[in-house]
C-alpha cells in the first residue's frame, strides 16, 4: 500500500458549469448559458441588447469576453444586403479587418456571418476579435456578436458556439 500517485490530496477536475436558460418574453429570445457566465439587459425604446460575460481570467484580466444578442425594429422594406452593406461601410470606417465573410444560418434564419478584428483596444492594447450574425426576422433586425481579446478568443469560442445553438428569436 502506497501513498496514490499524486497525493491524497489531489486536486480533482472542475465540473463543468451548469447550463441556465435565459429567457426575454417581451423582445422574444431564448438561449442557454453557462451558469458561470454574467447576464445584463439593456433596452430603450427602439434597441434592445442582452449581454452575456465570461468567468473573468483573474484579477489581472482587462477585457471580458463577451457574447451579445440586439434586437431592433427596422423600417418596412429593409432587407439583409441593406444592413450587411451598412455594416460593411461602418467596419471600413472604423479600420475593422474582416477576414471572412458571407452567407450562413443563425437561430433557424438566414443569416450573415463576419470574423473581423479590430484596432488594437484599450486597456490591454490587443486587437479584438469579432465573430458576427446578422439576420431580419419580420419588422427586426438581429445581431448577434462574440467579441474576445485576440488571446483569449479561441478559449472561448467552443462555448459560444454551443451558446449559439441554442439561440431562438421569436
Amino acid at each position: 500500500m502506497g501513498t496514490p500517485p499524486f497525493g491524497p490530496f489531489a486536486q480533482q477536475p472542475a465540473a463543468a458549469p451548469a447550463w441556465v436558460p435565459y429567457l426575454n418574453l417581451v423582445h422574444g429570445v431564448r438561449m442557454d448559458y453557462p451558469n458561470t457566465w454574467m447576464t445584463q439587459e439593456q433596452a430603450t425604446p427602439f434597441t434592445f441588447v442582452a449581454w452575456f460575460g465570461s468567468p473573468q481570467q483573474g484579477p489581472q484580466d482587462p477585457f471580458q469576453e463577451n457574447l451579445t444578442v440586439t434586437v431592433q425594429p427596422v423600417f418596412a422594406g429593409t432587407t439583409l444586403d441593406g444592413i450587411v452593406q451598412t455594416w460593411q461601410t461602418m467596419a471600413m470606417q472604423a479600420r475593422i479587418q474582416v477576414a471572412e465573410s458571407g452567407p450562413s444560418t443563425l437561430a433557424g434564419q438566414q443569416a450573415f456571418r463576419a470574423l473581423c478584428q479590430t484596432p488594437p483596444q484599450p486597456p490591454a492594447g490587443q486587437p479584438n476579435r469579432v465573430l458576427l450574425f446578422a439576420f431580419l426576422l419580420g419588422n427586426r433586425a438581429c445581431t448577434v456578436a462574440y467579441t474576445g481579446q485576440s488571446s483569449h478568443f479561441d478559449q472561448f469560442l467552443p462555448t459560444v458556439q454551443q451558446m449559439l445553438a441554442t439561440l431562438q428569436v421569436h
